[in-house]
C-alpha cells in the first residue's frame, strides 16, 4: 500500500470481533499483588468481547496473549491467557458490516469496581492490504509493557456486581500508523446484537476433557485450557474424530481434545460442532478456509486465511503441499486415500490444515488436511461401522451390525445399527467384488462380521460398500 504522509488513520466504518472472554466457572488468579478491591465478597460472571472494523485492510492480524481487569488500586484480574497466542484476523470478525463475536475464555471474577481492561498482544501486527499482501508492523512502544508485550488499555468503569457483559471497541477509524509502527485505540461500547447467536463465530479451542457425563451422542464436559473451563454439549450431529486416524473415537476423562463451536452467552455453553482427540504431538500451525487453486497432480491447493493458528500468514492466501505421508480425512473424520480425497476436492470447499508453515514460501507442509462444513458444502460426508451380523433381510438387503469399530460417528461398543444395503458394492474377506446374493449368503454364517460405508441416516448407515471381515 502507498502512504501519502508519514501518519494515517486506519479509517473505515465495518465492524469486526478482537475475541470474547467469558468468565463464569472458576476464580482465575490475580495478577500485580493484593488490594482493598480484592476483599470483595463472591464473585461472579462477566463476558468480555471486542469489535470494530477497517476497510483500508483485507485481514489485521494480531496474536492475543491475555485480557486482565484492573481496579482502581491498580491490582488486576487475568481473564484470559493463552502463553503460545491466540491469532486473531479483527477484519475477518465482520459480515456484511455487522459486528461477529467471538469467544476467548471463561471463569469468575471478584465483585467489585474495575477502572480498565488490558488487552495483551505481540508486539507485531500483520496488515494485509486488499490485493492481499501482508505486511508487518510494531505497535508504538508506549505501549510496551514489563512482561514484553503489548498492553492496549479500555477504560470501562465499571462496577461488577452481577453477570456483566463488556464489549471492547478497538476504534480502528482513530488507530494511526507509520511506515513502521501503529498505535492503537480502544473504547467501551454498548451492542444489543450481543445476545444474537447468529452473530457469534464457530471457533477452535483445546484443553483437557472433565466432568464427562450423559450417553453418546447427547454428552456434556468441560474443556480445560488457558486458565478457565469451558462447557461443552455434544449431540447427534456432533462429529468426533482421533487425531491420530485410529477408529473409535470416545470421549474420556483426561483427554487432550480440540473443539470447534459457537459460545451461547444465555447457557454459558459451547455445543460442538467437531470434536478431535489429540494424540500426544505437540500443537501444529493450521489454516482453515475454503479452497482455490486445487492441483491434484502436484498435490496442492490453496486456503483462504479465515481462521489461523500457531503462525501469522504472510498473505491473505495460503498455500497449502500435502505428500504421500499426510493424513486425509473427509467431512466427519473418516480417514481417506489421496486420491480420492482430491477427486472429492471442489473449489469454495471448507477445508482445514494442520502442518509446518514456512514464512519465507507463504506454504504451510500438510500432515494432516480434513474438509470442514456442513453437509450441502463439505464433501466426503461418509462413515464406516464394523461389527457383528443380525437380523437379516435378504429380500431388501438390510441387516444389523452390533459394533467394534466405527469411524466418522458418535458411536459405542455394542451400540446396533442398521445397514442399508440395496445400493451397496460388495466384497468378500479376499476383497474381490462378489455378488449380493454371495454376499448375503456370507454374512448369514454364525459369527460374521461386516464393515459397512457410506452415509448416516439416524441410526441406519446407507451403505455404498459393505466387505465381509
Amino acid at each position: 500500500m502507498r502512504f501519502h504522509c508519514f501518519t494515517k488513520k486506519l479509517i473505515g466504518f465495518h465492524s469486526f470481533v478482537a475475541g470474547a472472554a467469558i468468565l463464569t466457572t472458576a476464580l482465575l488468579a490475580g495478577c500485580g499483588g493484593g488490594g482493598s478491591e480484592a476483599a470483595a465478597s463472591g464473585t461472579v460472571p462477566v463476558a468480555m468481547f471486542a469489535t470494530d472494523a477497517v476497510n483500508d485492510y483485507a485481514q489485521v492480524w494480531v496474536k492475543v496473549h491475555g485480557i486482565r481487569l484492573v481496579r482502581p488500586d491498580g491490582t488486576a484480574v487475568t481473564v484470559f491467557e493463552d502463553a503460545a497466542g491466540t491469532v486473531t484476523d479483527l477484519r475477518a470478525l465482520n459480515q456484511g458490516g455487522a459486528r461477529q463475536f467471538s469467544f476467548l475464555a471463561q471463569g469468575n471474577i471478584p465483585i467489585g469496581r474495575y477502572r480498565r481492561a488490558d488487552v495483551i498482544v505481540d508486539h507485531s501486527v500483520s496488515l494485509v492490504n486488499l490485493a492481499g499482501v501482508g505486511v508487518t508492523k510494531q505497535f508504538a512502544a508506549s505501549f510496551d509493557a514489563p512482561d514484553g508485550k503489548t498492553h492496549i488499555p479500555v477504560s470501562i468503569e465499571a462496577e461488577v456486581s452481577s453477570t456483566t457483559n463488556v464489549i471492547v471497541d478497538f476504534d480502528l477509524e482513530n488507530w494511526t500508523e507509520t511506515a513502521t509502527h501503529v498505535t492503537p485505540s480502544a473504547k467501551r461500547i454498548e451492542d444489543p446484537n450481543l445476545g444474537n447467536d447468529a452473530r457469534h463465530r464457530e471457533e477452535d479451542y483445546k484443553g483437557t476433557v472433565g466432568s464427562l457425563a450423559g450417553t453418546v451422542p447427547t454428552q456434556t464436559f468441560t474443556l480445560s485450557g488457558r486458565g478457565a473451563a469451558i462447557n461443552v454439549v455434544t449431540t447427534a450431529d456432533t462429529v468426533i474424530f482421533r487425531e491420530d486416524g485410529g477408529v473409535n473415537p470416545v470421549l474420556a476423562n483426561g483427554q487432550r481434545a480440540e473443539i470447534r463451536g459457537k459460545f451461547n452467552i444465555s447457557t454459558r455453553t459451547i455445543t460442538a460442532k467437531s470434536i478431535k482427540i489429540e494424540d500426544a504431538r505437540a500443537e501444529e500451525p493450521k489454516v482453515f478456509g475454503p479452497m482455490s487453486e486445487i492441483n491434484a497432480d502436484a498435490g496442492s491447493f490453496f486456503v483462504e486465511a479465515k481462521l489461523v493458528r500457531g503462525f501469522i500468514p504472510s498473505a491473505s492466501m495460503v498455500k497449502v503441499q500435502t505428500s504421500d505421508t499426510t493424513r486425509f480425512r473427509l467431512r466427519r473424520g473418516l480417514t481417506t486415500t489421496k486420491a480420492e480425497w482430491f477427486a472429492l476436492a471442489k473449489p469454495a470447499a471448507p477445508v482445514e490444515a494442520e502442518g509446518v508453515y514456512n514464512a519465507e514460501t507463504n506454504t504451510l507442509t500438510a500432515k494432516s488436511v480434513h474438509f470442514e462444513g456442513a453437509d450441502d458444502d463439505g464433501p466426503g460426508n461418509e462413515v464406516e461401522g464394523k461389527g457383528a451380523v443380525s437380523d437379516i433381510n435378504v429380500l431388501e438387503k438390510k441387516f444389523k451390525i452390533t459394533l467394534s469399530e466405527w469411524e466418522g460417528f458418535p458411536g459405542a461398543v455394542g451400540k446396533v445399527m442398521s445397514v442399508n444395503a440395496a445400493e451397496s458394492q460388495f466384497k468378500n474377506r479376499s476383497g474381490d467384488m462378489i455378488s449380493a446374493a454371495a454376499f448375503l449368503e456370507l454374512i448369514a454364517a454364525p459369527g460374521a462380521v461386516v464393515k459397512a460405508k457410506g452415509r448416516l441416516d439416524g441410526d441406519v448407515i446407507v451403505a455404498d460398500f459393505c466387505q465381509v471381515r
